[in-house]
C-alpha cells in the first residue's frame, strides 16, 4: 500500500466545526424587512408621481395634518371624478353617438363655426325657485325637486295625480330656468361686440334649457319646423342652406348664416 505522502497529498482534516450551520432569519426579521422596502417604495412612488397632491402625502418636511389634508382632497378628487365619468358612460349607454371623419379636405372658409351650447349647471334661478316653493303648487314643487336634485323621479312622483305631461313640464322649465339674456353679459363676434339676445336662441336639451350660438337654421334643419316648440328663436339673416354634405350653396353670401370663422370670437 502507497501511503499519501510519497505523493504530495495530504490528507483533508476533518474537524467538529467543519461544517456550520447556515444562519436562519427570523420570521419576524423577514417581515420587517418587507414592511421597511414597501414604505420605502410607496414613499418613492408619492415623491415622484405626476399625479397632483401625491408628493405632499409623501413629502417628510410636512407635518402630519398638512399630509392627511392632501390625502383626504386627493381621495375626495378621485371620487368625484369616478363619479362624472360614470355620469357619461351611463349617458352614453342610453345615448350612443358614432363620430365619423370625413377624409375629404376642406377650407377653413367652407366650414362654418362651431355651434356653441351654453348651459348652466343651476338649472332655476333662486329667486324663482323660492316662490315656487313657498306659493307653487304640489305638482310645481315636485317638478323643481326634480329639477334641482338628483332624486330618482319615481319616488318624487309617487302620486299620479301630480304627474305633469310634456306641455306642463316645458313651461316650467322656461318659466324657472334663466334665460339667455341674463346668463351672458356680453358677446363678441369678429372684434365686434353684438347684442347677445341676437345671437343665442333658447334650445331644450338633456340638461335643461341651454343657449345656443351658430346654429343652423331650423327650417332648414327638420321637415316639419313649425310643428316644434316656439322659443322665440331669432336667427341672423340671411340664413344659408349649409349641410356637412354639400357645404354652402355656391350662391350664398359670405355674412350667411351659419357664419364662417372670420376672427376672434369671445363670450363672456
Amino acid at each position: 500500500m502507497i501511503a499519501p505522502k510519497e505523493f504530495g497529498v495530504r490528507p483533508r482534516k476533518v474537524g467538529a466545526n467543519a461544517f456550520r450551520k447556515e444562519r436562519v432569519r427570523p420570521c419576524g426579521c423577514l417581515a420587517a424587512c418587507s414592511g421597511a422596502a414597501a414604505r420605502k417604495d410607496l414613499r418613492e412612488y408619492l415623491l415622484t408621481s405626476t399625479l397632483h397632491g401625491l408628493r405632499y402625502i409623501g413629502e417628510g418636511r410636512l407635518t402630519w395634518f398638512e399630509r392627511v389634508f392632501w390625502l383626504l382632497a386627493f381621495a375626495f378628487s378621485l371620487i368625484c371624478a369616478s363619479f362624472f365619468i360614470l355620469n357619461i358612460y351611463d349617458k352614453w349607454r342610453s345615448a350612443p353617438m358614432i363620430v365619423s371623419i370625413n377624409p375629404r379636405s376642406l377650407l377653413l372658409a367652407d366650414l362654418p363655426f362651431p355651434a356653441v351650447t351654453i348651459c348652466n349647471v343651476n338649472q332655476a334661478k333662486k329667486s324663482v325657485a323660492h316662490r315656487y316653493k313657498e306659493t307653487g303648487s304640489s305638482k310645481d314643487k315636485k317638478l323643481l325637486q326634480s329639477l334641482c336634485t338628483s332624486n330618482n323621479d319615481t319616488a318624487i312622483f309617487d302620486n299620479s295625480t301630480d304627474n305633469a305631461d310634456w306641455e306642463y313640464f316645458r313651461a316650467f322649465l322656461i318659466n324657472v330656468t334663466q334665460p339667455c339674456s341674463e346668463m351672458l353679459d356680453q358677446c363678441y363676434w369678429n372684434d365686434e361686440r353684438q347684442d347677445c339676445q341676437d345671437l343665442f336662441n333658447a334650445q331644450l336639451t338633456d340638461e335643461g334649457l341651454c343657449c345656443t350660438f351658430n346654429v343652423v337654421h331650423r327650417d332648414m334643419m327638420f321637415r316639419n319646423p313649425k310643428d316644434l316648440y316656439d322659443l322665440n328663436l331669432t336667427f341672423p339673416l340671411p340664413a344659408v342652406d349649409w349641410t356637412p354634405e354639400g357645404g354652402y350653396p355656391p350662391d350664398s353670401p359670405e355674412s350667411g348664416f351659419p357664419w364662417r370663422p372670420l376672427g376672434k370670437t369671445s363670450v363672456r
